[in-house]
């Protein structure tokens, strides 16, 4: 669910953050996971936004510029496309978790990187499509939220 460009965990929360999802961004296994979007926000408001939005703790390691323009959406363990994200001018990402190295990389590489954890980054895309099943067969759903706090 992470690559359907409707129902996918990456779009489906680029558009929860207000965005629209412009371009793909990201790609795994011949497949392309993410999305590529713009803002122009402060990187504090930025954060804040994400926070709110997934209501947990984000953590913001702050390699690129203090103004978020360019972001690159990958959700769950995503942090490995950082060198992907500079080579595309990107100066943020967004996904869920990442190695201890991903703090160097995102300073080496000059860009933001937002951890907002890995199940709170995907459950968008399953949510989607639960909706979407709902509206097309009259199958009533609900999610049952279990948080891993990663």
């Amino acid at each position: 669910s992470d690559a359907h460009p409707k129902y996918g965990n990456a779009a489906e929360l680029v558009r929860a953050l207000g965005l629209s999802p412009e371009e793909r961004f990201g790609t795994y296994a011949g497949v392309e996971i993410g999305f590529a979007t713009e803002t122009d926000e402060s990187r504090e408001a930025f954060r804040t936004r994400v926070e709110g939005l997934l209501g947990g703790n984000v953590r913001v390691i702050d390699g690129g510029p203090a103004q978020v323009r360019r972001i690159g959406v990958v959700t769950g363990a995503g942090s490995s496309f950082l060198g992907v994200a500079a080579e595309k001018g990107l100066d943020t990402l967004v996904t869920g978790e990442g190695p201890h190295h991903s703090y160097l990389d995102a300073m080496e590489l000059g860009v933001n990187l937002v951890l907002a954890g890995h199940y709170a980054t995907e459950t968008f895309g399953v949510k989607a499509l639960a909706r979407a099943v709902e509206e097309r067969f009259g199958t009533p759903w609900h999610f049952i939220d279990a948080p891993t706090g990663f």
